[in-house]
């Protein structure tokens, strides 16, 4: 999917210079060959943003995966111990995976953003969704 986006976004750049070209040319009005050059390329920067916030959000789901590993081992080491200190680690741990999985579910609402804009954007350009 990144390597399709990132073929869409380098035509979507080419589309945008070849309509600025053309509206310089007096071939298309300059209004209509902006215009259409800036849903391109607003088209091209969401592309862009998406695969970030893919990046960034597939970073985060790993994260949030080991902290929850690492709460269970904690958690597990202190049923198996208890003492205080295997309590703390194990509570530590326990707000480490919540905080994780905070960060997470953020990356994943800015994703679902990333994907919105990208539509709209693409929509704006005429594109197929």
């Amino acid at each position: 999917m990144n390597s399709n986006m990132l073929a869409a976004a380098k035509t979507n750049a080419a589309n945008a210079g070849a309509m600025a070209g053309a509206a310089q040319a007096g071939v298309v009005p300059t209004a209509a060959g902006n215009n259409a050059a800036k849903a391109g390329m607003n088209a091209a920067a969401a592309q862009v943003r998406v695969v970030a916030a893919q990046n960034a959000n597939a970073k985060a789901q790993e994260t949030a995966a080991k902290a929850a590993n690492n709460a269970a081992r904690a958690a597990l080491n202190a049923a198996k111990r208890p003492n205080s200190t295997n309590n703390r680690n194990a509570a530590a741990a326990a707000g480490n995976a919540a905080n994780a999985a905070g960060n997470a579910a953020i990356t994943n609402a800015n994703l679902a953003s990333a994907y919105r804009a990208l539509k709209n954007a693409m929509a704006a350009k005429g594109m197929p969704l």
